[in-house]
Parts: structure tokens; sequence; C-alpha cells
């Protein structure tokens, strides 16, 4: 294997002559041709020889690189309830939708799921935004009725900003589709005239929710506001089932502050390439990843950063790498691991029905280039191509499969 080996082009030997008579061994386990008189010289036991045929095979370069086996990068998760923290999740534990993540003055805090936080309280009929469809989702996935919501495109009476919708006022401002009337009565009022439109993923707050709202707050222990409506602080919102990492919070700290860091409940291992070689990595791309007890599992590559990080290397320099992102394919195999360093095996470069030797069959002529030797015969010049797993590509006039060849043992 190698670090990172881009396929090599196949390289073209100096010619072999007859003053050419023998080999032997040196370092880099390929063989040195030397001169005429040196033929009789008695090879050294380091260079025991044996025979070996060509082959056509498939060849994979590969790279390996240092990963971390984990839940991956923590991400902090905020309150937005004045208060004190009275209680709080534990590590380790699962949040997923309804679940209670802390209580501020005593009061529960719920999980949500989706992309838009709660920015404000939901206390009005006709308020329209996509923070209400996060609410309506969840109450339906939760399995309370919401009722109808009006259609992409109708228009909404605004409510009045100035004061919450009146407990048990059953009327909605209008939802029909028409342009308001564009001369209206002197009688009406400012808040009567402004609509709002319903854009794609935008949610109503009709009174069918707010009454959902109302049941919902009654089952979860939320006190009484005096209104149908829902606080900014009663829920938090995140993008789906996580796993606590750690509990920032302690009891009496702000609850409008950091409370906890959650991961992802899915162990994986995180790697981090140099941006200028994250191009050869893609979604989707089968690993192999080394764990610590020696067993090289199936992997696939889950996720790719767009955020450049500048990370020093051993020689002090800064180097721009990128996280990627590797999930493990059969997911028992790390049963009794939760966090490890392992190293993740990325093939770089792949040649497709090629002749090959192993790396010790390469004679190195003197003057430049390479040869195979037959256990009788003249030496075969050949070109070289990619080295993998201790087999190098070869072609060359002569070079066929099931050739035998002299390689070093």
């Amino acid at each position: 294997m190698s670090d990172e080996l881009p396929r090599p082009r196949l390289r073209r030997p100096l010619t072999v002559t007859a003053a050419v008579a023998s080999v032997a061994l040196v370092g880099s386990g390929v063989y040195l041709i030397t001169r005429p008189e040196e033929a009789g010289a008695a090879r050294p036991a380091a260079a025991a020889l044996e025979k070996v045929t060509v082959t056509r095979t498939d060849l994979d370069d590969h790279q390996l690189l240092p990963g971390t086996l984990g839940y991956g990068r923590p991400r902090a998760v905020k309150g937005t309830r004045t208060g004190s923290v009275t209680q709080i999740v534990r590590a380790g534990k699962t949040l997923e939708r309804g679940d209670q993540l802390a209580r501020v003055d005593d009061q529960p805090m719920i999980v949500f799921y989706g992309q838009t936080p709660l920015f404000r309280d939901l206390d009005r009929r006709g308020l329209v935004g996509r923070d209400v469809k996060v609410v309506a989702d969840n109450l339906l996935a939760l399995g309370y009725g919401i009722g109808e919501q009006p259609a992409v495109g109708s228009l909404i009476q605004a409510p009045d900003e100035s004061a919450p919708t009146p407990p048990g006022d059953p009327d909605l401002a209008r939802t029909d589709t028409q342009e308001p009337d564009p001369q209206p009565t002197p009688a009406a009022t400012t808040a009567s005239r402004r609509h709002v439109r319903v854009q794609a993923g935008d949610g109503v707050l009709t009174p069918a929710l707010l009454l959902a709202i109302g049941r919902w707050r009654e089952d979860v222990g939320l006190d009484d506001t005096g209104t149908d409506g829902l606080r900014m602080g009663d829920v938090v919102v995140l993008s789906g089932p996580v796993r606590v990492d750690t509990a920032t919070a302690a009891l009496g700290d702000a609850g409008d502050g950091p409370l906890v860091t959650v991961t992802s409940r899915e162990k994986t291992v995180l790697v981090q390439v140099d941006s200028a070689r994250i191009s050869s990595v893609r979604v989707g791309q089968k690993v192999r990843v080394a764990l610590p007890d020696q067993r090289r599992v199936r992997a696939t590559v889950r996720g790719i950063s767009r955020t450049v990080e500048d990370q020093p290397e051993d020689q002090g320099e800064s180097v721009p790498k990128q996280d990627v992102t590797i999930t493990v394919d059969k997911t028992a195999a790390l049963k009794h691991l939760d966090a490890a360093s392992v190293t993740v095996e990325f093939t770089t470069g792949t040649a497709k029905d090629v002749l090959a030797v192993p790396v010790g069959s390469l004679l190195a002529l003197a003057g430049g280039g390479y040869a195979l030797q037959p256990p009788q015969g003249a030496l075969i010049p050949v070109e070289t191509g990619m080295f993998a797993d201790g087999l190098v590509e070869v072609e060359g006039d002569g070079v066929r499969e099931g050739l035998e060849v002299v390689t070093t043992r």
C-alpha cells in the first residue's frame, strides 16, 4: 500500500545488451544489472530467489489516513426560555420528538423536529410562517388533530400584533385566495386590511391548530398561559433524533443559554482529508476501516464537509483539510466500541485486467529502466505501471500471462 500514489505512467527501460550478464540484490527489493566481470560473484544469503508466474489481475492503489471512531462532532443546543434550569437531561440519552430536554423554572422544554427554530410566541390566530409549520407538523406526528391548513397561495388576515388572540374567539381572518377589497369600508381597521399570502413551507395558526396546542400543553404539563398559544421557550427544535454528549448547563444556570451538546446517534468515523485531494473522495464511495483489534471492515463515505480548516502537520505547517464522515456497513462490528483511533483505507486508483508480478521480480538496469529474468533465457525489458499490495503492473514484448520469472523470496 502507498500513502498516495497516483497511477504512474508506464516507464520504458533502456535496451538490455549482450554485455549484461548477472544480477545482485539491492535493499529496495529489486535487482540491479551488473558488469560481466561480476557474473561469477556469489549472491549474498539475502538474495535467495524463487520462481513466480506473471498473472493477470486487477490492481487497486490505496491511501491510508488516520480516523476517529465516535458519534461525530458535538454541537451545542441552546434554550430560549428565561429562568433557571431546574432539571437537565443526562449524557448518553437519546432525544426524540416529544422528549423532555430540560426544565426551566420547573416547566418542561420539549423536543420538536424541524429546520426552523421558534423565534416568537405563537399566540395569535392568523400568524403565518415556517415556525408555525414546524409546530403543526410535530403535533400531527405526535397524534394531535390539527384540522385543515390553508392552501399555498391563500390570503390570511394578519393578526392584531398589539395583543394575543382572546381565548374562545372562533374566527380566523380571511383565508380565501381572492385579493382583499381594494376599497375597504371606513369601518375597516388597519389590521383587517393587512393580509399575508401563504408561501410553500408556511403554516397558519388556525383555530384548530391552537386547540391542538392547548391539548398538547396540558398533556406535557405546561402551565396555562391564559391563551391557547405556544411560548417560544416551550420547545427546542432539532433536525432529528440525537444523542446527548454532555450536559453543559448546571442546575441554576440560565435557561436561555447553552444547555447540552448533542451528536448523531449513529457511530461514525471522521477523517480529515487534504482539500487538494478531496476531489478523489465521493459520497457513496466504498472504503475499509482497520479497527484496533486488527479487523478490517467495509464502510461507506456518507458526507464531505464544505468547511475548510487549517490543520497543523508534523513539520509545523498548516494544511487546509475537510472532514469526511464514514459509516461502517455492519454496525455489529462496533458493538463494543464507542470511541477509538482507526485507519481508513481509500482506493485512489485502479488498473483493470493487467499483467502483474511481485515487486521483487523487477530487475533495475544500471542505465535506467527495468527487466524481468526468466529462469533460463534472456532478460525481458518491461514498462512498469501501478504499484499496489506488493505487486507491480508490467508490460513489454514477450511478457505474457503464465510466464515464469525469478523473484526474491
